[in-house]
C-alpha cells in the first residue's frame, strides 16, 4: 500500500497539496535536512586525522597540544552547526504547518502524518491479510531495533561530537603534562 498522504486513510482526513509557498519552504527544509548529516561525517574525518597527529608518540608536545586544540574547536563548531541546521529545519517545518493552518489545511506536524499514514496502512493490511505486516513485527515497541532508533539522531550525534571534544581536551592535557614532565605514557 502507498504511504502517500493524498491517498491513504479516510477521504476526509487526506492532506491537501502544498501551495507554492509551502513547496518552496519544503524544498529549503529538505536541503537543510541533507546538510545536517554532512556535518558529523566531515567532523569524524577531521577528528581521525587530528587523533593520528595528536596521539603519535613521535610528535613534539607542541604538535600534540595543537592537534588536540584544533580538534576541540572542530568538534564544538560541528556541534554548533549541526544544532543550527536542525533549528532551521524545524523552523521551516513550523512555517509550513502555520501556512497550512492559516488556509484551513491539515498541518503535517513533522513526520507525524507519515507515521499515522503508516499505521492506517498497517491496519488495512492486517484487515486484508489477518496478520501483522513484516515491518510491524520487526519494529514493534520494545524491540531492539525500535529502542536503537528512538533517540533523536541529532541528539546522538551531538553527544558523539561532545565525546570527541572531551577526547581532544585529554590530548591537549596529555601534551601539557608530558611537556611539564608530569606524565610520559608513550615515551
Amino acid at each position: 500500500m502507498a504511504l502517500n498522504p493524498h491517498e491513504v486513510g479516510d477521504p476526509d482526513q487526506r492532506f491537501e497539496p502544498l501551495n507554492d509557498f509551502e513547496t518552496f519552504v519544503e524544498s529549503r527544509r529538505q536541503a537543510i535536512d541533507a546538510m545536517i548529516w554532512q556535518v558529523p561525517a566531515l567532523s569524524v574525518a577531521a577528528q581521525a586525522f587530528l587523533y593520528v597527529a595528536g596521539l603519535n608518540p613521535r610528535v613534539s608536545d607542541g604538535v600534540q597540544i595543537f592537534a588536540g586544540a584544533i580538534g576541540f574547536v572542530a568538534a564544538i563548531a560541528a556541534m554548533q552547526l549541526l544544532l543550527k541546521h536542525r533549528y532551521h529545519e524545524e523552523s521551516y517545518a513550523q512555517a509550513i504547518d502555520a501556512s497550512r493552518r492559516a488556509r484551513g489545511a491539515t498541518p503535517f506536524r513533522g513526520l507525524r502524518w507519515f507515521k499515522e499514514a503508516a499505521m492506517r496502512d498497517s491496519e488495512l493490511e492486517r484487515k486484508e491479510d489477518g496478520e501483522r505486516p513484516g515491518y510491524e513485527r520487526r519494529w514493534r515497541s520494545g524491540s531492539w531495533r525500535r529502542k536503537l532508533t528512538e533517540p533523536s539522531s541529532v541528539d546522538v550525534w551531538t553527544f558523539t561530537l561532545l565525546v570527541f571534544a572531551v577526547g581532544d581536551v585529554l590530548v591537549v592535557l596529555g601534551g601539557v603534562f608530558h611537556g611539564c614532565g608530569i606524565w610520559q605514557p608513550f615515551r
